[in-house]
């Protein structure tokens, strides 16, 4: 083929808005007052940090019973006022007893899912630059879904300490975290927004 006739191809005419192009190509959208908006990793997000916020406030219960059975060897009766309150004034007192121990594995917790992430965020990041968004944001939502099912397996275990527990954060530390997942969305979203539709996404 010629040069003249290469030249002479029709180019996309990437002037016209989003929803004014060729509608087999458009993917699903949403109306909203600023215009339509493709739906993307939207749903994802929403779910994943519904889950972590459903997931938090139970995994801290959990941690508090069997710090309780199993850590102060508390019976199983006097522990359960920790979830049935029937008794406040007994409640409260086991809650001072529990609470310090509980808090040691929180921040625990909270150390190896945030630390982990921070650092290998600097590699994470200069790599999806070159081999792409979609692997980063899938990866750490299998690291959230093994946590999920380490968890499951060891409440099974009623005899198991709860130290044990923090093990459920590994899998969600090597795989980049939440904050993974954040970075990888959000350049996704930029890679394929319309630059003054940015801040709105």
């Amino acid at each position: 083929m010629s040069v003249a006739s290469t030249e002479s191809l029709p180019e996309e005419d990437i002037s016209k808005p989003f929803m004014q192009q060729d509608p087999v190509k458009q993917p699903l959208c949403l109306p909203s007052i600023f215009g339509y908006h493709r739906i993307t990793v939207e749903p994802a997000l929403v779910l994943i940090a519904l889950s972590r916020s459903l997931s938090g406030a139970v995994l801290t219960q959990l941690l508090l019973v069997r710090t309780c059975e199993v850590t102060l060897g508390i019976n199983t009766t006097i522990c359960d006022q920790l979830v049935t309150r029937t008794n406040h004034t007994e409640a409260e007192i086991l809650e001072d007893q529990v609470q310090p121990h509980t808090a040691i594995l929180q921040m625990a917790k909270t150390l190896v899912e945030a630390c982990i992430p921070a650092f290998l965020s600097l590699f994470l990041g200069p790599w999806s630059d070159r081999y792409g968004r979609k692997l980063l944001m899938v990866w750490p939502l299998m690291g959230h879904s093994a946590m999920f099912w380490v968890i499951t397996i060891m409440s099974l275990v009623p005899s198991l300490p709860p130290k044990y527990f923090l093990l459920s954060s590994l899998p969600v530390a090597l795989s980049g975290g939440f904050l993974s997942i954040i970075a990888s969305a959000f350049s996704f979203m930029s890679d394929i927004t319309l630059p003054e539709r940015r801040s709105f996404r």
